[in-house]
């Protein structure tokens, strides 16, 4: 049996090591998320900044967590949940399904409520789109958006922070930072704080809880291509894919205003009965050791 000692110091050893790694992880990931927009604003078709900072984040997580999983000996991406395998594929697409479900059920209460009326084609209570791609492009924008999003959170820095810690202070710990980092967005608000942060807890346990990265991944997949096809407004942004626009006439802390739904007590209640159903739903039993095991 070893000394309480050498276990401390273990400890402290595998705690030092792990914020290391996510430090540095993080670290090389911004440098390279601004090389990657610097070089795609040369490409004439990316003169939309939300656009640019989407389409540049993935290339450069992917790029900062192949490198990472060279030391101190190479691993596949499988290490952190990525697996192109039937059971990847089922939990993405449980996924999309489960994020597309939410976002519609909230947007549908928010309907028959008298809270929110859909326009179709531009009306006159329509909102400048922030980006107005062809459904086809914001499709595929948004997959890449919510890819780059999901590894740089939930990824390679993620699981090194439940090596160094433990996963219930991981998973607070980096909804914090993802609700945080969407304080700059328009008509941000402490209701849209919360559900943020609210909805980083429940991509976390997804992953911790399922042991993949394709939930997460297609949950946030799904949220994001749902409210943007219907045409609700995203994190305050209003990506214009169809002809639909979802305009809040009711109050604003049950529609979330310009915000969108994101910003409303009933993305609330909706986000804590999902986290509650991820906890109950039975964990994966895989064997397979990932990066924090």
């Amino acid at each position: 049996m070893e000394a309480p000692s050498t276990i401390t110091k273990q400890r402290m050893r595998r705690l030092g090591w792990g914020l290391a790694h996510a430090s540095l992880f993080a670290t090389i990931t911004i440098l390279l998320w601004m090389l990657c927009a610097w070089l795609l604003a040369a490409v004439p078709a990316l003169n939309n900044r939300f656009a640019l900072s989407v389409l540049s984040l993935l290339p450069a997580v992917l790029a900062s967590t192949a490198l990472m999983l060279r030391f101190p000996a190479p691993r596949p991406f499988g290490v952190i949940g990525i697996e192109a395998n039937r059971n990847g594929f089922q939990q993405l697409g449980f996924g999309v399904a489960l994020g597309g479900g939410l976002a519609l059920t909230i947007v549908g209460i928010q309907w028959a409520a008298g809270w929110v009326i859909v326009e179709a084609g531009v009306g006159p209570t329509s909102v400048q789109p922030t980006w107005e791609p062809s459904f086809l492009a914001g499709f595929i924008g948004i997959a890449i958006g919510s890819a780059g999003e999901e590894l740089l959170f939930r990824g390679y820095g993620f699981q090194q922070l439940i090596r160094a810690t433990n996963p219930w202070i991981t998973v607070i710990g980096t909804s914090v930072l993802f609700g945080v980092v969407h304080d700059s967005n328009p008509d941000f608000s402490r209701v849209a704080l919360l559900n943020t942060i609210l909805l980083g807890m429940i991509f976390g346990l997804a992953l911790v809880r399922h042991r993949t990265l394709w939930l997460p991944y297609g949950m946030h997949f799904g949220w994001n291509i749902a409210l943007a096809a219907i045409g609700a407004n995203l994190s305050g942004l209003r990506i214009k894919l169809t002809g639909l626009t979802v305009v809040p006439i009711g109050p604003s802390y049950w529609t979330g205003a310009a915000y969108g739904p994101e910003a409303s007590l009933l993305t609330t209640l909706v986000v804590c009965a999902a986290a509650l159903i991820l906890w109950k739903a039975p964990a994966s039993r895989s064997a397979k050791p990932l990066l924090w095991d």
